[in-house]
């Protein structure tokens, strides 16, 4: 079979020529017929060559006959035991200098083909004479009520069943959809009604029913599982049916958003109003602009500032094409079409499906969140919905781990997915009794090696008014530190501190602080650690002294420090007391810095701590 068309030809021989070429070409799939390559040109020629009258006389004799070469496809059908079967479509959207007469020709000469049969479509406008070209000719009748809907059905239900491994999130328990599949109970009980009848209304005839069914369709082979599948249907629909409204669409979506609220009445917007003029500018007489809007209204809620009045029903979807966090589902739609180089939304549903049936799929995920940033946001989309409780959980211990192994001492709280899952957790997890001591738990591998990333982590997972939980989680770091610290001493504790992050060990220290509180609290419950700094500042200098001259503020820069500054003496004395001359001793001498330290980041300057600790010991040399 051969389907061409003549939408888009001005030219009556560049039709003939392309439907020509298109038997060619369907030959060839099938058998080697290289001697008719030609054909179409020699026919085009053969025709042309018949046009005078003297011409016309002879046009029997050898290959200018046009009907010679039509039946040179004959042998070949014949040899193949084939029958081709040519449509032909659109003769009533041709070109304003189209002369129809020429495609006529041109079927009137196929029935004198052996093998060859044709099918010819148009609407009411066409002046095609089938009665005499036709052996058989029937007139569809106008579409039925319910006969939009049904056709959708089918094709919306096969398109679905084409890839049953795909994973939707919303269950469609309705007339429309077979029953699907999905790994979540329901997200969404879909509600059709009004966007379909809306829908209905705009299919007006055949023609628009073939082409909004082609057009899905063939949207839905690209887009399969990474678009709402409804959305999708509605936009094919406005597409094909109403090609301005999905121009304007297309034009003015981000304005449409932004004037969500706005009150005109109030406060006359100059903007708003020039849009809803274009709007209007858009009804003709081929064009129901109100059932138009309607469906506009149920794809792009935001339009509804088009209208005195919404009235829509929204196509209830996860993967939204009104989504302001993913807008990339609209660019999927505009397009019809995905990035090469985005991640795919089943990439990361198949991987948590899979991980919710074998634990180990969580180590997977979370070495993809930490490799990429784009798996990490279409991730983040979803996972209030699918990795919630024990996953959550499970995932977040994997990160950790994940962290740990690939970035060691240098693991912290900007390390690529700890900020999005602390943050996760605590939306979650926030007021749930076992919440504290499951996050404790999972930051407990990190002690003593990774001590930015415990500190870091613990910033994301409280707030403002949760001080008793904050205060517990600090005494829990403390003490599974003092516990392992015990027997190795500096050496442990060394290896959990980023040399070119100084602020770690005051941020350890400071565990308990509400955010935001400048004053200083107790730090004597850690004075345990002193001996173990005394030792790392005698034995590591350029990673100790860095952190503990700013621990105690030794090495503060900042400019409305007063100029007289040496030391905030209530935490040195806190963590060292007696041995605190002993620190400053050590402190007051050269030590060697790591040359990759950005000291104006952090507000230091390690070149005072010397002068500063020669300061105070000048200044307790009496005690």
């Amino acid at each position: 079979m051969v389907c061409s068309g003549c939408w888009g030809f001005d030219n009556a021989a560049a039709a003939q020529q392309a439907v020509l070429k298109q038997v060619v070409a369907s030959l060839l799939k099938q058998v080697d017929c290289f001697g008719i390559q030609g054909m179409p040109a020699e026919y085009a020629e053969a025709l042309s060559k018949t046009s005078t009258y003297l011409e016309s006389t002879f046009k029997f004799i050898g290959s200018q006959d046009p009907d010679a070469q039509l039946r040179r496809v004959s042998p070949i059908l014949e040899a193949i035991n084939a029958r081709l079967v040519v449509v032909i479509e659109d003769t009533d959207r041709k070109g304003g200098t189209f002369d129809t007469v020429s495609i006529e020709g041109l079927l009137n000469r196929f029935r004198d083909v052996p093998g060859i049969s044709f099918v010819i479509t148009a609407g009411t406008e066409s002046r095609m004479d089938f009665m005499r070209l036709c052996e058989h000719t029937e007139v569809l009748p106008p579409l039925g009520v319910g006969l939009v809907p049904r056709m959708l059905s089918r094709v919306w239900t096969a398109c679905r069943e084409m890839f049953p491994e795909d994973i939707d999130l919303v269950k469609r328990d309705d007339s429309l959809a077979g029953p699907g599949d999905t790994f979540v109970s329901a997200f969404s009980q879909m509600t059709r009604g009004a966007w379909e009848r809306q829908m209905a209304k705009l299919i007006t005839t055949p023609r628009k029913l073939k082409a909004t069914i082609r057009r899905f369709r063939n949207a839905w082979m690209a887009l399969h599982g990474e678009v709402d599948i409804d959305e999708l249907l509605v936009a094919s629909c406005l597409r094909v049916c109403a090609p301005s409204v999905f121009g304007f669409l297309i034009r003015r979506h981000e304005e449409l958003r932004h004037h969500v609220g706005t009150d005109l009445k109030s406060q006359p917007d100059p903007t708003l109003e020039a849009i809803k003029k274009e709007w209007s500018g858009l009804a003709d007489a081929d064009l129901d602009l109100e059932t138009a809007g309607r469906l506009l209204q149920s794809l792009y809620p935001a339009s509804c500032v088009l209208f005195d009045k919404a009235s829509y029903e929204e196509v209830q979807s996860r993967q939204q094409f009104r989504s302001v966090t993913r807008p990339v589902y609209r660019d999927r739609i505009f397009n019809e079409s995905t990035s090469a180089e985005a991640i795919s939304d089943q990439a990361v549903l198949q991987a948590i499906a899979n991980a919710k049936k074998l634990d180990r799929g969580w180590a997977h995920i979370a070495m993809r969140l930490v490799e990429s940033e784009g798996y990490l946001e279409v991730f983040e989309y979803f996972q209030p919905l699918l990795v919630i409780g024990d996953d959550l959980w499970k995932l977040t211990g994997e990160v950790l781990a994940v962290v740990q192994r690939k970035y060691g001492n240098k693991a912290g709280r900007d390390s690529p997915a700890i900020p999005n899952l602390c943050r996760m957790c605590f939306k979650h997890f926030g007021t749930w009794p076992d919440y504290l001591d499951r996050a404790s738990e999972l930051i407990k591998p990190c002690i003593p090696k990774n001590l930015e990333l415990v500190t870091g982590a613990s910033s994301y997972l409280f707030n403002e008014t949760q001080n008793d939980a904050r205060t517990k989680f600090a005494h829990g770091v403390m003490a599974t530190l003092k516990e392992a610290l015990t027997t190795k001493g500096y050496a442990e504790l060394g290896e959990g501190l980023n040399e070119l992050v100084p602020v770690t060990l005051h941020d350890l220290l400071t565990l308990d602080r509400v955010p935001g509180e400048r004053k200083a609290g107790s730090w004597k419950e850690w004075a345990w650690l002193g001996p173990i700094l005394l030792d790392g500042i005698a034995n590591a200098p350029q990673k100790f002294v860095p952190q503990v001259s700013h621990a105690i503020g030794l090495s503060f820069a900042h400019p409305e420090l007063p100029s007289n500054f040496i030391v905030n003496e209530a935490p040195l004395q806190d963590l060292f007391g007696p041995r605190a001359k002993e620190l400053m001793s050590n402190l007051s001498k050269p030590f060697p810095i790591n040359p990759e330290l950005d000291q104006a980041k952090y507000q230091i300057d390690l070149s005072l701590v010397v002068p500063r600790a020669q300061r105070w010991l000048t200044k307790h040399e009496s005690e």
